[in-house]
């Protein structure tokens, strides 16, 4: 009776191998160049010794779906197996079962997390750099748009809005990308499953996450507007020869 289900899923279970096999694959290559370029040394050791970790884990759970007729065949099963045998485990109820996995999981939420803060401090640091470094270039026009009359104020926000836009137009990007896979993953998972995704559905962080990113960028333009705003003009504009 569980044949039709099982027939259902079979693809996706081939299709999720198949993806596995490409991510192991491609992160094997990754390891393997990385512990060649130095053999013998600290990175080729840690390489190795967690490649014989992984290997020694067991890769897969055996398991086996079960379409019970009645509630009291689950009860029943639960009694034989959970509460007097030991040799199975039976997921029941599947309610709890499902929650108390996400709630050992729960975990990776954070993880990711971090790593969205991470992706984020490392984009205003970019910012601050790419900025910083043209300063040095763009010292002479600075020069000349104070000698023109723009106050120092007026350069230090015009750097601001320049790290601030830049940004924007980040996250402007981001947003593309997230509603491009949202509605292609939502466009699967109606086919797969028949259930529907809402794209228009809000969230705070849909707005809260591009304004804290302008705020963020803008911050790491502080240090380069300063500099802008410390530019001397006479030195600046002093011919050369």
């Amino acid at each position: 009776p569980v044949w039709p289900n099982l027939k259902e899923a079979l693809v996706n279970t081939i299709r999720l191998g198949a993806v596995a096999s490409l991510f192991g694959i491609s992160i094997s290559l990754a390891l393997g160049v990385f512990a060649g370029l130095r053999p013998g040394k600290l990175r080729d050791s840690a390489v190795n010794t967690g490649a014989l970790i992984g290997f020694s884990i067991q890769p897969f759970i055996s398991a086996v779906l079960l379409q019970l007729r009645t509630p009291m065949a689950g009860l029943q099963m639960d009694m034989l197996y959970n509460k007097q045998g030991n040799r199975l485990t039976f997921a029941y109820p599947v309610g709890a079962i499902v929650a108390e996995l996400f709630g050992k999981i729960a975990w990776f939420d954070q993880v990711l997390a971090l790593v969205a803060y991470l992706v984020a401090l490392v984009a205003a640091g970019s910012v601050l750099a790419s900025i910083y470094n043209s300063m040095s270039a763009r010292q002479r026009d600075l020069a000349i748009l104070r000698a023109l009359g723009a106050k120092r104020r007026t350069i230090f926000g015009a750097v601001l809005a320049e790290a601030a836009c830049i940004g924007a137009l980040g996250a402007a990007v981001g947003f593309a990308v997230y509603f491009g896979l949202f509605a292609g993953v939502a466009n699967l998972i109606r086919a797969q499953t028949g259930v529907v995704l809402d794209l228009s559905a809000g969230h705070p962080v849909l707005w809260i996450c591009p304004l804290a990113m302008v705020a963020l960028c803008a911050l790491g333009g502080v240090v380069p507007a300063f500099k802008a705003y410390r530019t001397p003009v006479a030195e600046t504009l002093a011919p050369v020869s």
